[in-house]
């Protein structure tokens, strides 16, 4: 395992698995999780679970290595909202720092909202 600035993660020739929690990525009523990020010189994709897919057509994607990209690989360009709430969760799933104390989960109930400017 390596330490890097997103974490601890394992690297495996192009794939590195983190144990950072998802992000939680919402607008106007849907909500999609998204799992991983890959880049592919300049291209990005985001690698997202979306609620709006039949989690059992992904299943038989993933076993038969058929036509999975497209049930969950996001390009930039589909970002088409103007806005966006994105939800996350700071800490490491495995080294006991999800877990909080009572001030912090009082003061976790407090929501922080950032607008960012779209660049023209």
């Amino acid at each position: 395992k390596k330490k890097g600035r997103g974490g601890t993660y394992e690297s495996s020739h192009n794939v590195q698995v983190s144990e950072k929690l998802p992000l939680y990525f919402q607008h106007q009523g849907h909500s999609r999780t998204i799992v991983g990020v890959e880049r592919n010189g300049a291209k990005v994709n985001l690698i997202v679970l979306d609620p709006a897919y039949d989690g059992w057509d992904l299943k038989e994607a993933l076993e038969s290595g058929k036509r999975w990209q497209v049930k969950v690989k996001r390009g930039l360009h589909t970002l088409r909202r103007n806005e966006y709430q994105i939800v996350y969760v700071s800490g490491d799933a495995h080294d006991g720092t999800m877990m909080m104390s009572e001030t912090e989960r009082l003061h976790s109930k407090h929501i922080q909202s950032l607008h960012i400017e779209q660049q023209t």
